[in-house]
């Protein structure tokens, strides 16, 4: 069992300016979410080698066919735990960190090196007790869904969710943590990793922390796409 957690204190990183590039089709890290990985391929496995011996540091890149890395944005990570195996493999768990866009390819070969810079999170032209609001509402629905969901078989921790300080954490953040407990079908969860208003995001996630309740009150199993 993986708990969701908060990012690393950002006072106690330097975030780099040259990361690894992990291309993953279908996988999105979003911040503060665990992402197991199992690391088999030669070339990987040389990545591997170099980002725990350079700041273990890590970008996920859920590319789209066609797509080119310096498009769109994924998210930065960090090994927090990591296991070589005898034959070379290694058993990680990355923690997402931020959202980032790549600036260019410094390598592409064994495996890719790219210049990233950090998307901090913005925001609309909100009135304070509007993004208030805003967090108190993730929050209200997010417990809800997630009280709901502790008899079934997610794998997600519910303990720290629940005594989540809502109103001490920045709303983009707070979407963020319950994104990944929600554990979201990929194509909703990239939409939240792009989201880079933090508004924007939070009223995404709360139309599908909405119609997860409706669902999970009714025992449907349909899932509604965000809008």
């Amino acid at each position: 069992m993986f708990e969701v957690t908060l990012p690393f204190p950002e006072e106690s990183l330097n975030f780099p300016t040259e990361v690894p590039i992990f291309p993953l089709e279908g996988a999105s890290l979003l911040p503060g979410e665990p992402m197991p990985l199992h690391i088999f391929e030669e070339r990987y496995k040389t990545m591997t080698e170099s980002a725990l011996s350079e700041g273990k540091f890590m970008a996920i890149a859920n590319v789209r066919p066609g797509q080119s890395l310096t498009e769109g944005i994924f998210g930065l990570g960090r090994i927090a735990m990591d296991e070589r195996l005898p034959d070379g493999r290694f058993n990680l768990v990355l923690i997402g960190l931020k959202r980032i866009r790549v600036r260019a390819l410094t390598q592409e070969r064994p495996y890719i090196k790219a210049e990233i810079e950090v998307v901090e999170d913005a925001y609309s032209q909100t009135a304070v007790n509007t993004i208030n609001t805003l967090s108190k509402e993730v929050y209200g629905l997010g417990k809800d869904v997630m009280g709901m969901k502790k008899d079934g078989q997610s794998e997600v921790s519910y303990a720290d969710l629940d005594s989540l300080p809502y109103d001490l954490l920045p709303l983009g953040m707070l979407c963020d943590l319950y994104s990944a407990a929600l554990a979201l079908p990929p194509l909703e969860k990239r939409m939240m990793l792009e989201e880079t208003d933090a508004v924007k995001r939070a009223e995404k996630l709360i139309f599908t922390l909405r119609f997860e309740l409706s669902r999970l009150r009714t025992g449907g199993s349909a899932r509604l796409p965000l809008q």
